[in-house]
């Protein structure tokens, strides 16, 4: 899917027009469908564009809000369109030439950095604000998307991938060997490491919001926080299950192209095929 890049300079000093371009050219392999870039005084993102759904046709990205004074970029594939559609008082009509990243800048429009709670799907996005100096940065539920970032006061950057950090002369490319040592040696360490020193992941159901003063992480949700489901019999059990993943799957199906399937030897790929060629 598409993928999105940024660098902020949070001491006020500006960000060079070619740090941007080199993090754009890293990624372009994510968005041959074009995209776009913001450049402020001490702030820049990105986002290169693949168009996988038809909403996406109509998507441009970064998208600046100006009686909010905030720009953002998203790479966005949500399944809870028509709920933030209804939400948001968007008329039928409007709704095929809405994209998905608008869908998330609406909902940061009104929720701010409790959005991520409202968005279900597959997205990662991040919205700047320069007057307060604040950028937020939130990946979705279930880690679908990747998010990385580096973070050296007073400098902060984020991608999609790691070539895009690693492209950066700010960034070291340094081999993180306790990490490294403790993956092979299968120990549990700390999830949001990666293989490269000092560039982490932004771990799935987190936001990270980002300052002068540092960074503030925050679990928007948790699984075992999931409301539980009580119904009278077996039979509404399974009803209860088939129209939830029914749902699930058609939400998936939403495409630009023909839809394929990989199949493997067990029932979940079996499964989603049945439900996908009714």
């Amino acid at each position: 899917m598409s993928a999105i890049f940024g660098l902020v300079y949070l001491d006020g000093r500006p960000v060079p027009a070619s740090a941007l371009e080199t993090m754009r050219a890293r990624l372009a392999h994510w968005g041959p469908d074009g995209g776009g870039t913001w450049l402020g005084e001490s702030a820049g993102l990105g986002q290169v564009l693949l168009r996988s759904t038809p909403e996406a046709c109509h998507e441009t990205m970064p998208l600046w809000d100006e009686d909010r004074q905030t720009v953002l970029v998203a790479a966005a594939r949500l399944d809870n369109r028509d709920e933030l559609c209804d939400a948001f008082g968007i008329p039928a009509a409007e709704r095929p030439t809405t994209a998905d990243g608008h869908l998330v800048q609406r909902a940061f429009q009104r929720w701010g950095e409790a959005s991520p709670r409202h968005l279900l799907g597959d997205w990662s996005f991040a919205a700047w604000r320069p007057r307060e100096r604040r950028l937020f940065v939130a990946r979705d539920h279930l880690g679908v998307t990747g998010l990385f970032y580096f973070w050296r006061p007073p400098f902060f950057a984020f991608a999609s991938g790691c070539e895009a950090l690693l492209a950066l002369p700010e960034v070291p490319r340094r081999l993180d060997e306790f990490h490294f040592a403790r993956y092979l040696a299968i120990v549990p360490g700390d999830h949001d490491h990666t293989a490269w020193e000092n560039v982490r992941t932004l771990l799935p159901a987190h936001s990270l919001a980002v300052t002068a003063e540092g960074l503030r992480a925050e679990c928007y949700w948790r699984i075992e926080d999931a409301p539980a489901v009580r119904l009278g019999s077996d039979a509404n059990y399974i009803e209860g299950f088939l129209d939830l993943y029914r749902q699930e799957v058609r939400s998936r199906l939403r495409s630009l192209r023909p839809v394929g399937t990989t199949l493997s030897a067990g029932l979940d790929s079996g499964s989603v095929t049945a439900l996908a060629a009714e």
